[in-house]
């Protein structure tokens, strides 16, 4: 399964400090072993096709395609109650929407 990375969350990955990116970079190398349909952590968007994916205080948000996940931003938790974004999501059903491990 392939990760990639859109050029939003590539800046923001950047400018985390030190300790932050190896957080999100161990939160995204752990993210292809994880089946939706087990997991507590990641939820989707109501009305969206997009996931949210918590990283401490971080927020990433991701997309699914064929060929993988698509991590799309990466926002603090902050951003992430200013846009309203805590209130617009469901738990995965527990058979629903299973991703295939590698």
């Amino acid at each position: 399964m392939n990760l990639s990375i859109q050029r939003r969350a590539e800046i923001t990955l950047r400018s985390l400090s030190p300790s932050e990116r190896k957080r999100v970079l161990h939160k995204l190398h752990l993210l292809p072993n994880i089946k939706l349909s087990h997991s507590g952590e990641i939820r989707k968007l109501q009305s969206t096709d997009l996931y949210s994916y918590p990283a401490d205080h971080l927020r990433i948000i991701l997309s699914k395609n064929d060929a993988g996940w698509v991590v799309e931003d990466i926002m603090d938790q902050d951003k992430y109650h200013r846009l309203g974004l805590e209130n617009k999501y469901r738990r995965l059903d527990l058979e629903a929407n299973q991703v295939e491990t590698a």
